[in-house]
């Protein structure tokens, strides 16, 4: 709800010249607030947001630091969804309980690169990740920063080729059994 809000408080700032195509989007003929899409577009926007944290830090991060409303040095489309996300980010992130938490990591992925432990850190003896298939950037950074100071293994999944055999679907068995003339009983032991 703190992004609903956040959009909320947004239709209410006439000044801001970005914001019109929120109020075209989400304010109906009569001037009222079409709320069933305010809270779609809240929860779109949440979704968007959450991702942005792991996949996109450095935009979050300008989002952040930059909240005076300076244009950054990136293309015309991303500047100007960038001009109305900002100011909707700053509003519903502001007390975000998982801000501090995101801000820790950064912190501690800064200093881990730096070559530094921070003091009342203490990293593990080894470290072991199992079973991801894949990670966003920011992840891959704080792994190779931790594996400068302990040995960090992944435990990616890779099916042996005698796996995947054996996983040959039913359609292939009866063409094979088909085309040999066998019938699918023989073919299945013979396999």
């Amino acid at each position: 709800f703190r992004v609903a809000s956040a959009l909320h408080q947004a239709l209410g700032d006439a000044g801001h010249p970005s914001h019109a195509a929120l109020r075209g989007t989400l304010v109906d003929a009569n001037g009222a607030i079409d709320h069933a899409r305010l809270l779609s577009m809240a929860l779109t926007l949440a979704e968007a947001f959450d991702r942005a944290e792991v996949d996109r830090p450095e935009l979050v991060q300008a989002w952040e630091l930059d909240a005076s409303g300076r244009q950054p040095p990136w293309s015309p489309r991303l500047v100007e969804l960038e001009a109305w996300q900002r100011p909707i980010w700053n509003a519903a992130a502001r007390d975000w309980p998982t801000r501090a938490a995101w801000k820790a990591l950064h912190t501690l992925v800064q200093a881990l690169e730096r070559g530094r432990v921070p003091d009342g850190v203490a990293l593990p003896a080894f470290l072991s990740v199992f079973g991801v298939s894949s990670l966003p950037p920011f992840m891959v950074k704080a792994l190779q920063a931790i594996a400068r100071h302990v040995p960090v293994t992944l435990h990616l999944l890779s099916p042996s080729a005698t796996f995947i055999a054996e996983r040959v679907d039913r359609r292939h068995l009866l063409w094979a059994a088909a085309e040999k003339g066998l019938d699918e009983a023989t073919l299945r032991k013979a396999h």
